[in-house]
């Protein structure tokens, strides 16, 4: 299943606590899927009604999860952050907010590699380049495109459905907020696809401009154990950072002045100082990328041969590189996030080879496809025809060595 670039769209993740690494199982759906999931939800111990959760779907009511759910970084793309308060404090990780936290750096004020603390609203740091989007609606439009999608050469049908969602999202981006209105600028609609070739939503978002740093820890604990501890459990490491939204004094999404006043989410968060106990249901709300929980065996078994190893190959060269040459504090401000980046794909990579065998996912998903081909006969074609692909592809790129 296709997820968006960060910031794109939400996902439901939930996982039961107790279970044995080898029994663990995430299940991942479109958050606009929590009121059709209840029932399952509700069954692996949800207790708050799906409602609570979404309030994205046509009819949504506000104050729900969603809302309090942002997507912060560069133009509203880095990663996940939640509102905690009803003044627009956000937490998010530590690599989320790094990027603003470099650039409100220098030699004499090193914020990254000291850590910041603003002791009053007025000497909160701007987060330059850094916004807050805000999901306000997902509606679903795949019947919009249904005659581009039905071109049959892939090339034309790829760029006609490009095209299309192009389209669209513009013309609701001019229908909620014409040109030269306040809201031109607040407003943000994409098209993003969600099951390949079969579900398009559009996504609207408030889009909001100001935002300001106002803690952050050392790079000796947002990072602790360096970036080679990187996803491992249990991490005893300070991964946070927190921000803050601002806007103008009306209400209205605002760019970064002195005038501004926090925003006001209509849901925050608050932190239990409990924690879950075992067996607790838990589910996680987001903005990931992409996922590959749904690939078929010919996908797994190409990218833990050919592709992950080429990546960890890649961002292996790239990071001595970056050693080697940025040795002096101010090279290596420039250079951290980039850095951090490369370093946490090439940890991660590095996993991903070690529990596709470790867990014997390669097994698992064959044996689903078997299950699958004798409900249904025809998905056998379409696998035999992804085995085809992939093996082609292994042609074209050896595996590295």
């Amino acid at each position: 299943m296709r997820r968006t670039l960060i910031g794109l769209s939400s996902l439901l993740t939930s996982l039961p606590m107790a279970t044995s690494a080898r029994g663990l199982r995430f299940r991942s759906w479109p958050i606009t899927e929590a009121a059709a999931l209840e029932p399952s939800l509700r069954s692996m111990g949800l207790k708050v009604p799906a409602s609570e959760i979404d309030g994205t779907a046509p009819g949504g009511k506000g104050g729900c999860l969603s809302d309090a759910l942002v997507s912060v970084g560069p133009a509203g793309r880095g990663g996940t952050g939640s509102f905690i308060s009803s003044d627009g404090l956000i937490i998010t990780n530590h690599h989320v907010a790094l990027d603003a936290v470099r650039q409100a750096s220098t030699t004499d004020h090193d914020y990254l590699k000291e850590g910041f603390v603003a002791k009053s609203r007025e000497e909160e740091l701007t987060g330059k380049d850094y916004e807050v989007w805000i999901t306000k609606t997902c509606v679903d439009v795949s019947d919009q495109l249904v005659d581009v999608r039905s071109e049959p050469d892939p090339l034309k049908r790829a760029n006609l459905v490009r095209d299309k969602r192009q389209e669209i999202a513009k013309a609701a981006e001019l229908e909620l907020a014409p040109p030269g209105s306040a809201e031109a600028t607040a407003t943000r609609c994409e098209v993003q696809e969600m099951w390949p070739d079969r579900t398009y939503v559009l996504f609207t978002y408030q889009r909001l401009r100001d935002v300001r740093i106002v803690y952050v820890p050392p790079f000796s604990l947002g990072c602790f154990g360096g970036d080679t501890d990187n996803f491992e459990w249990p991490r005893h490491t300070a991964d946070f950072t927190l921000l803050r939204a601002y806007v103008a004094p009306d209400g209205s999404a605002a760019e970064p002045s002195e005038s501004n006043v926090p925003y006001n989410p209509t849901k925050y968060l608050r932190a239990s100082t409990t924690g879950a106990s075992e067996g607790d249901f838990c589910f996680l709300l987001g903005f990931p990328g992409s996922t590959m929980r749904y690939a078929p065996s010919s996908r797994l078994s190409f990218s833990d041969e050919v592709a992950v190893p080429g990546l960890v190959s890649d961002f292996g060269e790239k990071l001595e590189l970056i050693s080697q040459h940025a040795t002096d504090r101010a090279s290596s401000l420039k250079m951290a996030s980039a850095k951090k980046g490369l370093a946490n794909e090439y940890k991660r990579s590095v996993g991903k080879n070690v529990m596709m065998r470790k867990l014997g996912l390669l097994a698992e998903r064959t044996a689903e496809e078997t299950d699958l081909i004798k409900a249904s006969p025809e998905a056998g074609e379409h696998l035999a025809r992804l085995a085809e692909i992939y093996n082609a592809l292994r042609v074209s790129e050896p595996l590295s060595t």
